[in-house]
């Protein structure tokens, strides 16, 4: 449909030679289902808008709801002192008149036009839409009417942005396709037509920093342009007049089990308690095992304080498809309305974080503070959590870490009712003790170890129907291979990405926020899951290919391994290794299988290291060098799907190599940010003083891989040994040596 064009003076108001026809659809206007306020409103709207707005079928459709065609036909010809016979007897040949009162409406309006009586026609249908109202006694009926009274209550909106509210509201219903289809700047400017703000002010109001945008309550777009649509569903939760009780659900305290039957270690319950129970404002976070063990174990810890708490959920149907702008605001409106110390549990949020501003958290802080609210921020994987939340968290325990002793005696009670053999015993209680995620489930794999138990089946049996139990609910890898028997039963790889070779990415630490790139990773991760969206849809497969470049430990690998887990994509992954042949043609043979797998259309193929063979042809001393970059383009050129390949070197890639990629990504280092993020990921119950973090930040650069190294060092390290004080030395010889060149002694400085 064309677009409408607003005038700013009646005799400016033209009717369109070009007049689409229409039919009715279903947002155009059906009286009997707006309130007596909504169709007060409507005309009020259209009567703002009759002289600014063209006279085309859209417009005029929205008139006739209120008013039928043969009403307007017949005051118009007496207001215009014309004959109905007159009117028809001319021969205008417009294509409008087909006979029809509608037909004659038109004619109307062109006899108007002509005559320069158009303000005679504006002023007719003004006064017929509207009886001595005005805009001001509307606002205030709209401050009295529910829904809306109770919004301004909770979001504590002024007046003018709850006159926008309800205009967003019940513009589509009352005025059908009027604002359907105008570009922002008329949008706008009928906005201000119709509320009697100005055009400045309704900018500011709609603003995506505003707070209706913010606050969830008008849905802002930029897709393709500018668009504004009212969130109905999130402002009909207020009709019920329970939004609190729909969206934060009260605790009771009767039905929580005791917090030290958890198997916990003791230290952590007692710092997780003390958090809780201190006067100050503290958050405290808890991740580290699946969901539902972290409620549980997160809801025990609040009916311990015996004091009142809820729990939001991101998954509750009222929010689920809510930005996190609006979930933040929610909280932060629920905690400002509370008069007594209570807790607030908070989970499945961590996905919609990451476009919360900096602004946010601070005003969610100062309202946390001032309160005395006890925020519990729950999530499987703290990296998932921004650094500006975790600035604000006074501890983030891992509460997978558990109690090796306390486990074993709670789990040897259960398994000792059991008639299995003691080995497959001992083996569970070690399964228990190094897979906090069967801990979760422990009741329902427990009802199948007595049903077997039962059966009096042959060791081997047991231990099959259990190992395949278990890679069913994803507690084991589905593509591990069990051992020779030296191993237990139910050991299995830590890797969740498929690949000829394993993984060398510890999920636990890897986080996109930190990582310093010329791209927005979340820009890649976006065109990468549109690719394949794209040729799901079109039954055909695009070609997209990735270059990380930069210095060694900057993440590249690694977010090759992310993008993968996160398009749920499997990832084939090739080094230098896999493809160089000391036979000569091999290795072109090699290139060649390598991009021509069956499989590997529908997977993320991945080739580290990349400048290993790769490098410039000019430099090139044998002909073999220069036939494997030839094979490696011819490859290139033909492959259809998802490539990625990183390089230390980028400098000595071939020029034709590179402009062969869609992306050239470059890597950097950590920012002093990034830096002190990773310090909390990485070292989650390790308090560094200010002091420490300026004396690390002044040795960098760090790259994540030196965080990595620092942990697997503490893993043999006496307990003592493990404090601030040596983390920050072991990075700073990190950041040393790899600046210098030289070696470092072995351990930690005294």
């Amino acid at each position: 449909m064309q677009a409408l064009v607003m005038k700013e003076e009646s005799n400016n108001l033209f009717i369109d030679d070009y007049q689409p026809e229409i039919t009715e659809c279903s947002l155009l206007l059906i009286i009997n289902s707006l309130t007596p306020l909504e169709i007060r409103t409507g005309k009020s709207y259209l009567s703002n808008l009759v002289g600014k707005h063209i006279y085309n079928n859209v417009f005029i459709n929205a008139l006739l709801s209120y008013i039928s065609v043969e009403v307007f036909n017949k005051e118009l010809l007496q207001a215009l002192n014309i004959q109905y016979d007159t009117l028809c007897s001319r021969n205008d040949n417009s294509e409008d008149d087909d006979g029809s009162e509608k037909g004659l409406f038109y004619k109307i309006l062109h006899y108007a036009k002509r005559n320069e009586q158009l303000f005679i026609v504006n002023s007719t249908i003004k006064k017929m839409l509207l009886d001595n109202d005005n805009i001001d006694e509307i606002k205030e009926a709209i401050a009295a009417e529910s829904p809306y009274k109770e919004i301004q209550e909770f979001y504590r909106l002024c007046n003018t942005e709850l006159m926008l509210l309800y205009f967003m509201n019940t513009a589509k219903r009352s005025l059908g396709r009027v604002f359907i289809d105008l570009d922002e700047e008329n949008f706008f400017y009928g906005i201000a037509l119709c509320t009697g703000i100005t055009v400045d002010e309704a900018r500011q109001r709609l603003d995506k920093n505003g707070r209706l945008v913010s606050c969830g309550l008008i849905k802002y777009s930029d897709y393709i342009s500018i668009t504004y649509e009212p969130n109905t569903a999130f402002i009909d939760l207020f009709k019920q007049r329970n939004i609190l009780q729909c969206v934060f659900i009260e605790g009771n305290n009767q039905k929580q089990r005791n917090i030290e039957k958890f198997t916990i270690k003791k230290e952590l319950i007692e710092s997780a308690l003390f958090v809780l129970s201190s006067d100050i404002e503290h958050q405290l976070a808890l991740h580290g095992t699946v969901n539902n063990w972290l409620l549980k174990i997160a809801c025990s810890l609040a009916a311990t304080t015996n004091k009142k708490w809820f729990i939001l959920d991101k998954k509750n149907v009222h929010i689920a498809n809510e930005s996190g702008e609006t979930v933040i605001n929610l909280l932060e409106s629920f905690i400002s309305l509370q008069e007594e110390e209570c807790i607030v549990i908070v989970q499945n949020i961590e996905t919609s974080l990451k476009t919360v501003t900096a602004e946010m958290y601070a005003s969610l802080s100062a309202n946390v503070k001032s309160k005395k609210i006890k925020l519990i921020w729950l999530t499987k994987d703290i990296r998932s959590f921004p650094s500006m939340l975790l600035q604000k968290v006074c501890i983030a325990i891992n509460v997978g870490n558990i109690d090796i002793e306390k486990t074993e005696n709670y789990y040897r009670k259960y398994l000792e009712r059991l008639e299995l053999p003691e080995s497959i015993k001992n083996q569970i209680i070690l399964l228990l003790q190094n897979k906090p995620r069967l801990h979760a489930g422990f009741k329902r794999f427990y009802r199948f170890l007595t049903y077997i138990s039962k059966k009096q089946l042959p060791e081997k049996t047991i231990k099959t129907l259990i190992i395949q139990y278990l890679k069913t609910r994803r507690i084991l890898d589905a593509g591990g291979k069990q051992g020779d028997g030296s191993r237990s039963i139910f050991s299995s790889s830590k890797t969740h990405v498929h690949s000829n070779q394993s993984n060398p990415i510890r999920e636990n630490h890897y986080s996109i926020d930190v990582l310093e790139t010329s791209i927005d990773v979340s820009k890649l991760i976006k065109s990468t899951q549109n690719v394949i969206n794209f040729s799901k849809k079109n039954n055909s497969v695009l070609d997209y290919k990735l270059l990380f470049y930069g210095p060694p430990g900057t993440g590249k690998t690694a977010l090759a391994y992310h993008i993968a887990r996160t398009v749920g994509r499997e990832i084939v992954c090739y080094r230098y290794s896999d493809i160089v042949d000391p036979l000569l043609g091999n290795t072109e043979i090699n290139i060649a299988k390598l991009f021509h797998r069956r499989d590997i259309v529908h997977k993320i193929l991945l080739i580290d290291e990349i400048d290993s063979f790769l490098f410039k042809r000019g430099n090139a001393v044998r002909s073999w060098e220069i036939s494997q970059v030839n094979e490696f383009l011819t490859q290139m050129d033909q492959f259809h799907g998802i490539f990625i390949a990183t390089t230390n070197n980028f400098n000595i890639l071939d020029e034709a190599v590179i402009r062969r990629f869609n992306q050239k990504v470059e890597f950097f280092a950590l920012s002093d940010s990034g830096v002190t993020a990773l310090l909390h990921t990485y070292f989650p119950n390790i308090t560094f003083n200010d002091s420490l973090i300026t004396k690390l930040l002044k040795h960098g650069p760090y790259y994540p891989s030196d965080f990595q190294l620092v942990e697997k060092s503490l893993q043999v390290a006496d307990q003592e040994d493990i404090n601030a004080e040596n983390i920050v030395s072991l990075l700073i010889d990190e950041a040393r040596v790899r600046t210098s060149g030289k070696p470092r002694a072995i351990g930690f400085k005294e």
